[in-house]
């Protein structure tokens, strides 16, 4: 990333999530596939905090992804979409690892990590839990704090109340982020926890992530 930027491949933008995607068969170290599948971090570049996160190749391990069969006939691709979601997710709400997350350090896409509410049966097969468009995905839900709390695939005013545990075709929907079999990784390890009930928001709003940069 730093490297895009001082060789003028990469324009620098406050509201950009930079990803970065390893090739096949990268493993990035500290328990990878064990203690979390993808992260989400930021670093100081001349003065401008930069929000990035690292996607490894999912596909490749067993631990880092949910498939049941494919809904895209992609499997690499359709396993990275569930944790993108997730890390996108977490860095809207938690930019720089200090904004929002509840009294055990959990960010709101760890709290219902590898949860898939209500799914559906795909047209070749393979199991999905949303439709966009034409398009079928099986992405993990997400914390929704609003009304008591709960993990949901959707929120939106057309709906009035949050869609929990439903399968959600062609509706708004709160991208999830973060990505792992036990649950997320935030600068550093942690470990699987129970979801709590209660939660607590820390520091500013979240940011609004108008695009990413791959």
């Amino acid at each position: 990333i730093i490297e895009g930027f001082t060789t003028g491949k990469l324009t620098y933008d406050p509201n950009t999530l930079y990803l970065v995607f390893s090739d096949a068969l990268v493993n990035l170290g500290g328990a990878f596939g064990i203690v979390y599948c993808a992260y989400h971090g930021n670093f100081d570049w001349n003065g401008n905090d930069v929000k990035y996160a690292a996607m490894p190749h999912d596909i490749d391990f067993f631990d880092c992804n949910a498939l049941n069969g494919s809904p895209n006939d992609d499997p690499a691709a359709d396993a990275e979409v569930n944790t993108l979601a997730h890390e996108t997710e977490e860095t809207n709400t938690d930019e720089d690892l200090n904004a929002w997350y509840d009294n055990s350090g959990n960010e709101n896409a760890d709290k219902c990590a590898w949860t898939f509410g209500a799914t559906y049966t795909t047209g070749n097969g393979s199991t999905a839990n949303m439709q966009i468009g034409t398009k079928d995905f099986l992405v993990q839900q997400n914390w929704v704090n609003a009304n008591g709390g709960g993990c949901r695939l959707s929120w939106g005013s057309s709906f009035g109340t949050a869609l929990e545990g439903r399968a959600v075709r062609g509706a708004p929907f709160l991208p999830i982020t973060d990505n792992r079999r036990p649950t997320t990784f935030r600068s550093r390890y942690r470990t699987r926890v129970s979801v709590p009930v209660a939660t607590t928001a820390h520091g500013p709003p979240p940011i609004d992530i108008s695009h990413v940069h791959v």
